[in-house]
């Protein structure tokens, strides 16, 4: 199936392999994630957001009065409290000096921050590592005012950050900000505090076989995180914007029906930005609805401290989870596929026999460990219902000496009882050709395609064109 290559998310999806030390004011989580059922849908009261500004420079100036001097500047949207209440009926916040950084909340270090850093220079990487001081900021206010009070809050952080010459950590995201690229994400941007693009981010990363996407920063909202717990590289751009298409419904107020079923709809989103980057490049007549089970399920260690539900495909048909994920994929972005029936000739054999060779290295490659959003395909032939063989591209999930385990990529046209995204078995012997994605997108291999575009034979194809 052919994918919308815009918008990669290179602003949600944190592409990293990643444990519980990723973040300064990670914890212990329950020990696995298991689905345990379909529950009511629940928005908290008092939503909370938590920052830490680090400084750059010593000494800093006093913490609650520098806050206090933010509040009366801003006339008042925010009241300074020695504590924030449990049940808030407005905007709160409290501020604590911290002394020893190094011990209260780590700075992730510089190859962390390549991932988790926004505008961040060389230097301040170098001069945060030696902060000897910061601010700890939590803010607390009424979960259905969550919009307004993240403006507010965001805007007061970022005073006291150019304030105090400070960087700006942002602990439900999970993410570091130098103070210009916080305003420019947070600030500037119009109806930042409301947009999930902004105030929530997606971690992708391999687990096992597969990749699994959950959402950070829903707790500013009062809501739920989001989880999709296997899918692959492939398939993580669009199923990360179905994330922040769901994220977002919830955020102005959607919520799943009494048996969990939520319905996504692009269109129903109010926050114009948003609304286009989740409807970008559609395929066809690609229709940006679709309906999903959110189940309530166990976060895994390293998730954040938050209830989590996961999006589930079952209204969708196929062989498995994978080829429900395609379908619904399918529907809601739309695809395309074609298929060239030809006869193989020397030319094409020997395009195939040069490809071959470089299968030993990429599976030393492989099982070496791809960097984050990179993965392999191999193009083998499946038996079709009238003893014939079609070709079509495999994601490698597994590599073995007899057997290569992988989600297939193509939607069959003479195999009804195969549909893309299943899971498949691949001969190595039969291995036609290789094309490998690297995490810049650039490609490499695919060199029978160009024998089979000046080739012969009879075109068609099939999707939501």
């Amino acid at each position: 199936m052919t994918k919308p290559a815009a918008y990669l998310l290179l602003l949600l999806l944190l592409l990293t392999a990643r444990s519980p030390a990723d973040s300064p004011d990670a914890g212990a989580r329950a020990p696995s994630n298991s689905a345990v059922a379909v529950a009511p849908f629940a928005r908290q009261v008092t939503a909370r957001a938590e920052f830490v500004v680090y400084h750059l420079k010593a000494p800093a100036p006093a913490a609650l009065a520098s806050l206090r001097g933010v509040s009366a500047a801003i006339d008042g949207a925010l009241r300074v409290v020695d504590q924030v209440p449990d049940q808030a009926v407005d905007l709160t916040a409290t501020i604590r000096e911290i002394g020893n950084p190094k011990v209260d909340f780590p700075v992730p270090d510089a190859d962390q921050l390549q991932y988790f850093g926004r505008g961040i220079s060389k230097e301040q990487v170098a001069s945060v590592a030696a902060s000897v001081s910061a601010w700890h900021l939590v803010f607390a206010y009424p979960a259905r005012q969550a919009g307004s009070a993240l403006a507010v809050a965001d805007r007061s952080v970022l005073e006291l950050a150019r304030l105090a010459d400070g960087l700006i950590w942002d602990s439900e995201t999970r993410l570091m900000y130098a103070p210009d690229a916080f305003a420019s994400a947070r600030v500037d941007a119009p109806d930042a505090g409301s947009n999930v693009i902004q105030q929530t981010t997606i971690h992708a990363y391999q687990d096992e076989d597969y990749v699994r996407a959950v959402s950070l920063g829903m707790s500013k909202f009062g809501l739920p995180d989001l989880v999709i717990e296997e899918m692959s590289w492939a398939t993580q751009t669009q199923l990360g914007w179905l994330m922040v298409g769901i994220a977002q419904q919830m955020v102005e107020g959607a919520e799943p029906d009494a048996a969990g079923m939520f319905a996504f709809d692009a269109a129903a989103i109010r926050h114009a930005q948003v609304r286009e980057k989740v409807s970008a490049d559609p395929i066809g007549e690609a229709t940006f609805k679709g309906q999903f089970r959110l189940v309530t399920v166990a976060p895994d260690e390293g998730d954040a401290d938050n209830a989590l539900l996961a999006i589930g495909f079952d209204a969708y048909a196929g062989n498995d989870n994978f080829a429900r994920q395609g379908a619904a994929a399918a529907e809601v972005f739309g695809w395309h596929d074609e298929i060239k029936r030809i006869e193989h000739d020397d030319e094409l054999t020997a395009a195939s026999a040069a490809a071959r060779t470089q299968l030993p290295q990429l599976r030393r490659d492989f099982e070496a460990g791809l960097q984050p959003a990179e993965y392999i395909q191999v193009k083998a032939p499946f038996p079709t219902s009238s003893n014939g063989r079609e070709w079509m591209w495999v994601e490698i999930t597994r590599w073995e000496d007899d057997v290569i385990h992988g989600l297939l990529r193509n939607e069959p046209f003479d195999i009804p009882d195969l549909h893309a995204g299943q899971k498949v078995k691949v001969d190595p012997d039969e291995v036609f050709d290789y094309l490998r994605r690297f995490a810049d997108g650039r490609e490499e291999g695919n060199t029978t395609g160009a024998v089979i575009e000046r080739m012969q034979g009879e075109i068609e194809t099939d999707g939501s064109d």
